[in-house]
Order: structure tokens, then sequence, then C-alpha cells
């Protein structure tokens, strides 16, 4: 069942007071919080050492952000069901409308017709998108570097899903919108046109099927 308004609302607010009381407190040496107004003697710490009570306040803060950190279903119930049906990908539908999916695989078996190439089917198209997020998953400097057969190199889920020259193709001739609707005008001036259907259509979807709670980057390696 969906939270009401209200409910998100209080929600936030707490979630920001609480990381407020965080980022106005000061860390003591000695590992206790302290007030703004109280001193300590800066004179015991040798320049150059790291004082290990100090790392340990700093490492709870970070604690307590990271804890803090989630992402709130709104409709739990609707997840729990379409995860038991289909697995992972019932999860990306409730993101990825099937609509959007067929107008996907269309725009690109436009592109793929105009190039001569093997138009894709259903499956295809689920594991290419799949494969597409799973390259900012498993990182590597190239993308053909996900189909290395080298040692320490490339995926084995990379090869056993689609062929290399099958995805590149498919890459190749992807559209996120009609092809016949393309102005070359807009897109020097929008750098994000290309994708600009699917990004408003994740705005109105997203809100619906879940929320980000807490904070979202403790840290810079987190962002």
């Amino acid at each position: 069942m969906a939270l009401a308004s209200d409910d998100i609302d209080d929600f936030f607010d707490e979630q920001d007071r609480q990381i407020e009381s965080l980022l106005t407190q000061d860390f003591s040496p000695t590992g206790g919080v302290v007030s703004n107004d109280e001193d300590f003697d800066q004179e015991s710490i040798t320049p150059g050492e790291t004082n290990p009570s100090t790392t340990n306040s700093v490492n709870a803060c970070l604690e307590a952000l990271n804890e803090s950190v989630g992402l709130h279903i709104r409709q739990p119930n609707r997840a729990k069901r379409a995860f038991e049906e289909s697995g992972p990908l019932g999860l990306f539908r409730l993101f990825i409308t099937r609509k959007f999916l067929v107008a996907i695989r269309d725009w690109t078996d436009r592109s793929l017709d105009e190039a001569g190439k093997k138009r894709v089917n259903k499956m295809e198209l689920n594991a290419h998108l799949g494969l597409e997020m799973a390259t900012s998953l498993v990182k590597l400097n190239h993308i053909k570097s996900h189909w290395s057969v080298s040692m320490f190199g490339g995926h084995n889920d990379f090869w056993q899903t689609m062929s290399r020259d099958r995805f590149l193709k498919i890459q190749a001739n992807s559209r996120l919108h009609h092809p016949e609707t393309y102005d070359h005008e807009k897109s020097s001036l929008d750098l994000s046109w290309t994708c600009r259907k699917l990004l408003e259509h994740l705005q109105k979807i997203l809100h619906a099927a879940a929320v980000p709670k807490g904070a979202c980057a403790p840290d810079e390696a987190s962002i």
C-alpha cells in the first residue's frame, strides 16, 4: 500500500533532522561528541600523526549516515509479486513499461533496417539492455573487453548471453526516440536529446515505484 503524501513528507523531515544533527556536531579527539563552544588541546596531537579516536568518531558518523541510506518501495506487494513471477526482469519492468520497450524495439528495428542488419527480437532486446547495464557494474576500459577470453579479462556472462558482434550491431543502431523526429539543431543544443524520451518516461514512473531515503552520497566514493 502506498504511503500518503503527508507520511512521506514527515519521513523525509525526520531524515533531514537526523542528518542536520550529525553535520552540526564536532567530534573530539577522545571519541566523544562535543558542542561547538567546547575546546580541546590540539597540542596533544603530534603534527602529521592521525589520532585513532578521531578516526573512530568520523567512522561512526559515516556508519550512521550509511544506516540511514536506503530505497523506500512504495508498492511492496506489487514489487514482491513481480519478482516472484519474473525475477529481476519483473523488477525491471516496474520502471520500464512494456509499452515503452515495444517503442524502443520499433525505433531500433527501423535503424537496423536502414543499415541492412537483422532486426532485434524481444529476447535479444532484453539481453542487450541487461548487458548495457552490466557494463556499468563490470568496469573495463573498452566495451569489447567484456568479451575477452584472455587471462584476467572479460566476463563469462557477457559471451554466454550474446555475441560481441551482435551486441555492437544492436548498440550502434539502438534508438530511444523515433528516427523521424531527429532534429540536428535541437540535439546540438541539448546533449541529452537522444535519451530525452527515456528520461521523461522515468520521471513519470519512478516516484510511483520507489523513492530514496536518507543520505545518497555520504562520501565522494559513493557518488
